[in-house]
């Protein structure tokens, strides 16, 4: 393997990337993987190559890496210039980098895509910048496919951790691992397995169009049900992300609440008549304010009374309100800015 477009040095001094061309081969640790083994490809889109080196690399670099398979990296930076150097992440895989220039959640992605098809990936493991994979991540979803054989489309479990503050849009997580498992698991963009005929075969890609507000892998878990491909949840391949203090004002969990209620409603426009979405919101918008009002109503009298779970109450009321705004808001034509990115 060779390196294109960049200046390395593979004694630890990092890599100087140039921006064209836009993708690069990198040696890390430079271990050779011959034969015909299924490749896994692992993908992480960032718009900032320090956030993915101080979350995401840690946690690939402490993984497990099952027999019987190959596997890379490929980190796509989203933004019109190199963010700084790549360095090296202390595994034992090849690592790609790649630029995507058009701004965006889905550009960024759908860049994955692309990129998995070039190098005949079989299967895609999406992760976000700002998670920590758990060191048997990648066991427990080799583990899942070897044993469901038919599994095209599986997702794990997201542990939400708390250093300080809570979050409004974000429920508090188990302290054990073992509790946290127990719990349902969330469907994320940021820790699914996709085989490769899900955007090889079927086209499934991430739609721009909720940028704005997020929802964009509820969408295309919406594509792959609509081909026959159902989700199946690994709950045993976690990975950890850190609710940071920023994330953990209420103004941010306002925020996010909002744009939940937006995508709400693009998705209802997305995957329904028009006549059965006027009429859907013409009945479901009253009881949404009427369940609006019995939220405050309840928080209210929690305070009143000094109620131990008034605070929850409080904020289970500035959520629904905050959702039923994005709801009207969506409506009205607004698409969300949580998930915009403004390049720097």
């Amino acid at each position: 393997m060779v390196n294109v477009g960049c200046n390395a040095d593979h004694r630890g001094r990092g890599l100087t990337l140039i921006p064209w061309p836009p993708i690069m081969t990198i040696h890390q640790k430079s271990a050779p993987q011959l034969g015909k083994k299924p490749l896994i490809l692992i993908a992480v889109c960032t718009r900032n190559l320090a956030v993915f080196e101080a979350n995401c690399a840690r946690g690939i670099a402490q993984l497990s890496y099952p027999s019987g398979y190959r596997y890379e990296l490929l980190v796509v930076e989203n933004r019109r210039e190199p963010s700084g150097a790549l360095n090296p992440i202390g595994a034992d895989i090849p690592v790609r980098y790649f630029l995507e220039k058009q701004l965006g959640l889905s550009a960024a992605r759908n860049r994955v895509f692309a990129e998995a098809q070039k190098c005949n990936a079989d299967w895609l493991a999406l992760l976000d910048d700002d998670v920590v994979p758990m060191d048997s991540w990648l066991d427990e979803y080799v583990r899942a496919i070897q044993s469901m054989p038919d599994a095209k489309l599986l997702y794990g479990q997201y542990w939400y951790r708390f250093p300080n503050g809570y979050s409004l849009a974000t429920e508090r997580d188990p302290d054990s691992f073992e509790a946290m498992i127990e719990k349902p698991v969330r469907f994320g963009g940021g820790n699914l397995l996709m085989h490769r005929s899900l955007y090889s075969v079927h086209g499934v890609r991430f739609d721009p169009r909720f940028d704005g507000c997020g929802s964009e892998d509820t969408d295309l878990r919406h594509q792959a049900a609509a081909c026959g491909v159902l989700a199946v949840p690994v709950p045993r391949a976690v990975i950890q992300e850190a609710i940071t203090a920023r994330r953990a004002t209420l103004l941010s969990g306002f925020h996010r609440k909002l744009d939940q209620g937006v995508s709400s409603f693009m998705m209802l426009t997305k995957y329904t008549p028009p006549l059965t979405v006027t009429a859907g919101l013409l009945v479901q918008l009253p009881l949404r304010f009427i369940r609006l009002l019995g939220d405050w109503w309840r928080a209210a009298q929690a305070h009143i009374l000094l109620l131990e779970e008034r605070d929850k109450l409080l904020d289970t009321a500035l959520a629904s309100s905050a959702t039923f705004i994005g709801v009207i808001m969506g409506l009205c034509g607004y698409r969300g800015s949580y998930y915009a990115r403004n390049d720097k």
